[in-house]
């Protein structure tokens, strides 16, 4: 018998992989070509509450396989950690009007 390849099983799962947020298209393939395999969610620029995560292989080659997360709670994207986080801790600069900048 012969079993699936994980390729095969991939890409039957993949419409569920993005279940967690929409998928990247075009800003997610651009954004994701400076991806590493140290550095695979990237902010968007302009907007502190939203990232692109990016596959990539284990030669850390973008797949082109993106999706756009949202962060909840009123959190910023941390690039340094990688997720969501208060935007206090978030290092996004404070506008004149003392609220954090998106």
């Amino acid at each position: 018998m012969k079993l699936p390849s994980l390729l095969t099983l991939g890409a039957a799962l993949l419409p569920l992989a993005s279940a967690d947020g929409a998928p990247g298209g075009a800003l997610g393939a651009k954004l994701c070509q400076a991806a590493t395999i140290k550095v695979w969610q990237l902010p968007i620029p302009g907007d502190c509450t939203r990232f692109v995560k990016c596959e990539l292989t284990n030669a850390s080659v973008f797949t082109g396989l993106s999706e756009i997360i949202s962060c909840t709670d009123g959190q910023f994207f941390n690039p340094i950690i990688q997720t969501c986080d208060d935007p206090a801790a978030s290092g996004r600069l404070l506008d004149g009007g003392g609220t954090y900048k998106n």
